[in-house]
């Protein structure tokens, strides 16, 4: 997300220090309130001695992704200007301010007295009751951009314009764009509990695990109860650097590569492939037969075949496999037991100890489909998505 920002003066050029990872650059421009006066008697303002006796506003404008977050600040920031506050004046309190030479002069800037609305204790940030609020006229980080450098008429003046990306060059605009909340947006999570919320009834969910989905952003597989714990790998990044980079990446290879994709470029299509990774790898949908020590799997179903990491040794378990049960050979779509098993089944999910992780985009599939969020192709979520999972791709994407 980004805010953009004219060079302009005063008012409450202290906005930044409330919105945290938000920087404010101030400068030439729309003109602002009256510079104010001093009550201790210094020749240039500064805090905590904002007392111009003035409201000021600050209003954004643009993008409807960022709208929300910024409200939210913009509250925050607008509430340390409402409340003074009542401190308890017993004996041994620490002076407030007591460093402030004005505090000499009695407890009007000590304690906050008792039904009297005098300036807050917030002396750092809105000490004078700025007012700061989001407008919704055209909607749009360029429209938004647009109105702050005034090539776009607009009903009320902005002061800082709301985006998803660095705002378009707009020729003769002297702005500054500033990054913050890059992480505001998940571009793919699945943190849903039925407990909370229910069985899901959302087609290809709803044959897994009888629709009893898990976390599986935590690291949910099948089998695993939903309130944990959880056998996966929770997932924690999604790099567009890692294998290599480029089409190779797992950012690419969720958002840009092709269906027909074939081999390490592969689209990634299903949860498993990102949390189910090990050391205890689960393989669902294996056929078992009573008495006997062979199990396979279709070809068709979410793993067309037993992972390379999977191999001779290692110990397996699952419904009708008898502890202690190791793999005794391992090929395609076959697999040979070391014990035979006792219940006959076409969708066992059998669990593995490979002793190890695999990468993150290697694991196996559950039957979990990842959905991604359907992104309106002007805006700017889709243009900062695209160009990450892009990033040194040389043609197409």
């Amino acid at each position: 997300m980004h805010i953009h920002k004219p060079l302009r003066a005063a008012g409450a050029a202290t906005l930044g220090a409330v919105t945290l990872a938000v920087t404010m650059v101030f400068g030439s421009g729309v003109a602002a309130a009256a510079a104010p006066t001093d009550p201790a008697g210094g020749a240039n303002p500064v805090a905590p001695h904002f007392y111009n006796g003035n409201v000021s506003a600050i209003r954004g404008a643009g993008s409807d992704t960022t709208l929300f977050l910024m409200q939210r600040l913009s509250d925050l920031y607008t509430g340390a200007g409402l409340y003074g506050c009542t401190l308890n004046s017993s004996a041994g309190q620490t002076l407030y301010n007591s460093s402030d030479p004005a505090s000499s002069s009695g407890n009007e800037e000590v304690y906050c007295q008792a039904n009297q609305n005098i300036a807050t204790t917030d002396v750092t940030d809105n000490w004078d009751r700025t007012e700061v609020y989001e407008g919704v006229d055209d909607i749009g980080g360029t429209p938004g951009a647009q109105q702050l450098c005034g090539s776009l008429t607009t009903p009320l003046p902005v002061d800082f314009a709301r985006g998803t990306k660095p705002a378009p060059a707009i020729g003769g605009c002297p702005d500054v764009d500033t990054g913050y909340a890059k992480d505001g947006v998940p571009a793919i999570d699945y943190s849903l509990n039925p407990s909370t919320y229910g069985t899901s009834t959302f087609s290809g969910y709803d044959s897994v695990n009888g629709g009893n989905i898990g976390p599986v952003a935590s690291g949910w597989l099948p089998g695993d109860p939903t309130g944990g714990p959880y056998n996966g790998t929770g997932l924690s990044d999604i790099s567009n650097v890692d294998n290599g980079g480029g089409g190779d990446s797992t950012a690419y290879r969720l958002w840009c590569a092709s269906d027909l994709a074939t081999g390490p470029a592969a689209r990634i299509t299903d949860w498993g492939q990102l949390s189910n990774l090990g050391p205890n790898l689960e393989i669902v949908d294996v056929t078992t037969t009573s008495g006997s020590a062979t199990a396979s799997l279709t070809g068709t179903g979410p793993a067309p075949s037993f992972p390379s990491a999977i191999a001779a040794g290692q110990s397996v378990s699952g419904p009708g496999i008898p502890g202690g049960t190791t793999v005794s050979s391992v090929s395609g779509t076959g697999l040979i037991l070391s014990q035979s098993a006792t219940v006959s089944s076409s969708t066992a999910t059998l669990t593995f100890n490979i002793g190890t992780v695999i990468a993150q985009d290697s694991g196996a599939p559950i039957g979990l489909p990842i959905r991604l969020i359907g992104v309106n192709t002007g805006s700017g979520i889709e243009s900062t998505f695209a160009a990450f999972a892009n990033s040194n791709v040389t043609g197409g994407g």
